[in-house]
């Protein structure tokens, strides 16, 4: 139960710190407001293959 714990918030982490690098590499970029908020929404939810806004 702890060791499943422990992997769920590693796994987090993880995907913080991808969504971290990738807006650090980004963050000159001239995005607006809505595609900012699809870029978001798609590491948020994690979607493969599309979008559903």
């Amino acid at each position: 139960m702890l060791k499943d714990a422990v992997q769920c918030a590693l796994k987090n982490i993880e995907h913080l710190i991808e969504k971290t690098k990738f807006w650090d590499i980004h963050r000159n970029q001239p995005l607006n407001e809505g595609q900012i908020k699809v870029l978001n929404k798609i590491f948020d939810s994690e979607l493969v293959g599309g979008v559903d806004v």
